[in-house]
């Protein structure tokens, strides 16, 4: 799989200083040492034990997965341990975070890519597309979603691992929250919304689950056309 984005380990620009997009580059930038501190790997043991069984439907081996934003690699490394005999490439706009990435080891093959995603570009396309926790950095989903649907495979899937706030208010203390911690912009979304947005971007919701004792975490899987929702 070969990317159109120039751009393996080096810095991905962002012109604009004042921008949204940049404040959150930036916080990534400086946080990429401290990141995993709070984010063992064994979390994403955890969820993994429990979400295997939805992905291993989708996913099957000789598949290309493309994780985008996939920051230190936690998010890969979650995908890593649901899959075998696939190719993982990781993408995201920090430098820095890839670097932390690099350094991890995994048992599929895995290449990490340094590109903005409102831009990002592949000769291929994949069998799937993750984003874990990454959506809620977005004011517009629309954009996004339409290079999804671009770089998707014929009904391949959409993932999305996402925390939801269960309500308006909820979501504004949120947004509040992190902000003022200094972790970037964030645009939290209430899960009504979110498949709301996607079914308007032509999404399906085929398999919508929390887990059962992480329960901030939600697992969405979409596809294309069709639908079987499993609430």
């Amino acid at each position: 799989y070969q990317s159109n984005n120039n751009n393996r380990l080096g810095n991905s620009v962002i012109h604009d200083k004042t921008s949204n997009k940049w404040k959150t580059w930036l916080a990534y930038q400086k946080r990429n040492k401290a990141y995993d501190k709070f984010r063992p790997l064994v979390l994403y043991r955890i969820l993994a034990r429990y979400f295997s069984q939805y992905i291993n439907r989708i996913v099957s081996p000789a598949s290309v997965v493309l994780d985008a934003g996939c920051g230190t690699g936690n998010s890969t490394y979650f995908l890593d341990c649901m899959v075998l005999d696939c190719k993982l490439i990781g993408c995201d706009i920090s430098k820095n975070m890839l670097e932390v990435a690099s350094t991890k080891s995994f048992r599929n093959k895995v290449e990490f890519i340094n590109a903005d995603l409102d831009h990002l570009q592949f000769n291929h396309q994949f069998d799937a597309i993750q984003f874990f926790m990454v959506m809620h950095h977005f004011p517009n989903l629309d954009g996004l979603l339409d290079k999804v649907h671009q770089l998707l495979k014929q009904n391949g899937f959409l993932i999305i691992l996402g925390v939801h706030p269960t309500n308006s208010l909820a979501s504004f203390i949120d947004v509040i929250y992190t902000n003022w911690f200094g972790q970037g912009v964030y645009y939290r979304r209430t899960r009504k919304k979110m498949i709301e947005i996607l079914k308007r971007n032509n999404f399906s919701l085929d398999v919508i689950k929390k887990h059962p004792i992480l329960r901030n975490y939600t697992m969405m899987l979409l596809k294309s056309a069709g639908s079987s929702i499993d609430e």
